[in-house]
């Protein structure tokens, strides 16, 4: 079975019966894949330089409860009486939503957590697609039923090797690789890997209930609600407002894309298995590096080269193998 004709098959199991839609309509949850990939990719650098510029990981991830103001926005333009009347006499549609906005908190804070603590941006996506993948994989298969294959094995044991060697730091980089122990790392990426893994499945689920649109607006609403109410209780220290007024735009910037990125992110994840959505998103891979360069945070030689082409190697399998 060729490559294009095993990726319509394996979307087709994804969808029931009642939900089925033509075989074209699944290039658009393609489109939205790489859309939410590149935006959060945006938002994921914006916050990294913040870091970088003396923001702390929990301010940095607070910022995102200011797209509370643009969800309120789509929800006052796309919901219903109808759909929210569906939401109230649902309660295992709010159980969803509930589990849905308890766990993105906890897995976006982690993300925040480690994102600047490892020197390099290329090393850190590819520690989350080396613990990603595995996860969602077997998730993806005996959740949603998903076809793994050789290929899949592969990417990761490619990702294994790039994250060993990790690219070699530029001489002005001269933090250490690593911020904390390496299996502590992996552990707290493992961690926020099977939160984020159970809060796709969960929210497939709830897309099995809901339309994209109006699964955004409830899923926006209340999960930066819960962003907004509990980050209050911890307030920045006065350091941290004068970055952050220096550096305002880009401080502005991780809400605004996090909320664009959502998007495109809810039909994708009503279109495509979980697996396959993840694997499109490691295109991104050229924005990190891109950014390494820029950045100053590596510099090319063998070891860096070789430790690009593991990783691309490592990615470029996982895409295949969807």
């Amino acid at each position: 079975m060729g490559k294009g004709r095993r990726l319509v098959y394996q979307v087709v199991l994804q969808t029931s019966a009642s939900s089925r839609k033509p075989i074209g309509m699944y290039s658009f949850g393609i489109l939205f894949a790489l859309a939410q990939a590149l935006g959060f990719k945006a938002q994921e650098l914006t916050e990294r330089r913040l870091q970088e510029h003396g923001v702390s990981a929990f301010r940095a991830f607070a910022l995102q409860r200011y797209a509370l103001i643009p969800a309120l926005i789509w929800t006052a333009v796309f919901v219903r009486k109808d759909d929210v009347y569906l939401v109230i006499h649902s309660p295992i549609l709010i159980g969803y939503l509930l589990f849905i906005a308890i766990a993105w908190n906890l897995q976006s804070f982690i993300s925040s957590y480690l994102l600047n603590r490892i020197s390099s941006m290329t090393g850190f996506s590819t520690l989350q697609h080396m613990v990603y993948l595995p996860i969602l994989l077997i998730i993806g298969t005996f959740f949603n039923h998903d076809t793994p294959n050789m290929y899949s094995l592969l990417a990761v044991l490619s990702l294994v090797a790039a994250f060993a060697i990790q690219p070699a730091p530029h001489e002005e980089n001269t933090r250490p690789r690593f911020a904390l122990p390496v299996a502590a790392i992996v552990g707290i990426a493992l961690l926020g890997t099977l939160i984020n893994g159970a809060n796709s499945g969960i929210s497939r689920n709830a897309l099995q209930m809901l339309r994209p649109e109006d699964f955004l607006a409830f899923f926006s609403v209340i999960t930066i609600a819960l962003c907004w109410a509990w980050t209050l209780f911890f307030p920045g220290t006065p350091e941290e407002a004068r970055i952050l007024k220096k550096y305002r735009w880009q401080a502005m910037a991780v809400p605004l894309i996090w909320f664009a990125a959502s998007i495109p992110e809810s039909w994708a994840y009503a279109e495509l298995p979980i697996y396959i959505v993840v694997s499109i998103g490691a295109i991104t891979f050229a924005f990190d590096t891109i950014s390494d360069f820029t950045h100053r945070r590596i510099r090319f030689n063998l070891r860096t080269a070789s430790f690009i082409l593991l990783a691309l190697l490592g990615m470029g399998l996982a895409v295949y193998a969807a």
